[in-house]
């Protein structure tokens, strides 16, 4: 008897979208009705390239994991042992983000008199807003930018973006320590000599 190419999955799903670069996720899929040994064969591509195959083999979920962020798409099909295959599920999307993160904050020099210039620089990854306290406010995802402080301040930056599960934010903080004016003089006020001893 002529073999009958196997049903499609009906059910093809992704435990979690959007993901993580680097994290888990699972698909998922319902079994295929036919005779003998039904393979499934699972393609992947990312942002419309070519399709390439994920997994070939009998079980009804594959884990998967992707180092490249990227609008990933997956479609399946169910094969028998003579290689008639049903036609492919529609495209099942994965969408792979950089998680928010911040590289560096620094603050330079981190020890200065009142008033001399401090450069603050920071470089963050994945973030879709960024800002700076003390009146520095919203800045781009890298970059630096002079301040100015007249006494010991903390400075922290929060970086908002995907965090792997929804929206959120994370923050670093730098400090300058601003010294004090010598002993005896008051901040901000020039030091007067006494007169000379004329006796």
């Amino acid at each position: 008897a002529h073999a009958v190419a196997p049903s499609r999955p009906a059910s093809f799903t992704v435990s979690q979208t959007p993901v993580a670069t680097g994290a888990n996720y699972t698909l998922a899929w319902s079994a295929a009705s036919g005779s003998g040994t039904i393979t499934y064969d699972l393609r992947r591509r990312l942002a419309g390239g070519a399709w390439a195959v994920a997994y070939s083999g009998t079980a009804l979920s594959r884990t998967e994991s992707q180092a490249v962020a990227g609008p990933w798409e997956y479609r399946l099909r169910a094969c028998n042992a003579a290689a008639e295959c049903s036609a492919y599920t529609a495209n099942l999307p994965v969408s792979v983000q950089v998680p928010v993160g911040i590289q560096a904050f620094s603050a330079t020099p981190s020890t200065s008199a009142a008033g001399e210039r401090v450069l603050l620089s920071w470089n963050t990854e994945g973030a879709t807003a960024v800002t700076i306290d003390q009146g520095v406010g919203a800045v781009a995802t890298g970059g630096s930018v002079a301040v100015s402080p007249a006494a010991t301040t903390t400075w922290t930056l929060s970086a908002t973006g995907f965090t792997g599960n929804g929206t959120g934010t994370v923050t670093r903080s730098v400090q300058v320590s601003v010294e004090s004016a010598p002993a005896g003089a008051q901040a901000g006020t020039p030091q007067v000599e006494p007169p000379a001893d004329t006796s």
